[in-house]
């Protein structure tokens, strides 16, 4: 396992040391897909009305596409899309069978509402799958960006040397290196907030479909995609809630494999912020 000076150290090490041609999903989170050239893109451009895939998709798409790497950001981001645990090894195996490099961004899986273990960090999955490389960020679980802590774990070798030597040698300050010594001591808080933040996003996306000119996507994350209908526009919208209201959402609209579609993302916060934002969101109907 590696630490990193949050997740984004840890992306721009190995993409920029993975070689060949990189199987990427759109729309995702594009960091990954910003530190490669583009002639060394194969894209999957999901097609579905609510950006949800699965795993026997993904691997019907690259079956015959000759790549070196496979990326999966799970939830996905901004979709929130989730693929459950046994269909994410599916894709471990398919990929391994192949010679392929597994990378799973694995950031918002905390959040997910699954009965299986929502995460790929177990020695015996890593040791099973040797071309299994999983990245969290350690900010978006818990909310400590200003940490700035992020991990990739993997049992290959080569790809930990390789990375090692991309990564600053003191990469990680004083903070981080306290926060993750003591976070174990508030584990039971940790799981209980997450209770909380699932049962919030249910009530938070049922109230949205109340809301006639939202279609509201099914999301695993903390925060819910949502389509703008016509004649509303996701830049309009954005604008007239921080204008009116003070509060900020994220317009989708000119996002790569959204685009033209009219979406929006918005964070689950506690009940007065999701309380607020829906009672702005009726007033501007």
């Amino acid at each position: 396992m590696i630490v990193g000076n949050g997740a984004a150290e840890l992306i721009k090490a190995i993409m920029e040391d993975a070689e060949g041609i990189i199987g990427i999903l759109s729309p995702s989170f594009d960091e990954y897909r910003n530190r490669v050239s583009g002639n060394r893109i194969s894209l999957f451009t999901v097609q579905s009305d609510d950006f949800s895939y699965t795993a026997d998709q993904i691997i019907s798409h690259f079956q015959n596409r000759p790549i070196s790497t496979l990326l999966l950001i799970n939830p996905d981001n901004p979709s929130g899309n989730y693929i459950e645990q046994h269909d994410v090894l599916k894709l471990a195996s398919w990929a391994q069978e192949r010679g392929i490099l597994f990378l799973v961004d694995e950031s918002f899986s905390d959040f997910a509402l699954t009965k299986e273990p929502s995460s790929l960090l177990e020695q015996s999955t890593l040791e099973r799958y040797t071309n299994l490389v999983v990245i969290k960020s350690i900010s978006k679980s818990f909310g400590v960006p200003g940490a700035r802590l992020g991990l990739l774990a993997t049992t290959n070798k080569t790809i930990l040397s390789d990375v090692s030597k991309n990564v600053s040698i003191w990469n990680i300050n004083s903070f981080g290196e306290f926060y993750m010594q003591i976070w174990g001591k508030y584990r039971a808080t940790y799981e209980h907030a997450l209770v909380m933040l699932k049962y919030e996003r249910d009530r938070l996306a049922t109230a949205l479909k109340q809301i006639d000119y939202l279609t509201v996507f099914p999301s695993q994350a903390n925060y819910i995609m949502c389509e703008v209908k016509a004649p509303k526009k996701a830049y309009d919208l954005a604008v007239d809630l921080l204008d009116a209201h003070n509060i900020l959402i994220k317009d989708l609209s000119s996002k790569r494999g959204i685009s033209p579609r009219q979406c929006i993302r918005i964070a689950v916060r506690n009940k007065e912020d999701n309380d607020a934002l829906i009672n702005a969101l009726r007033s501007l109907v």
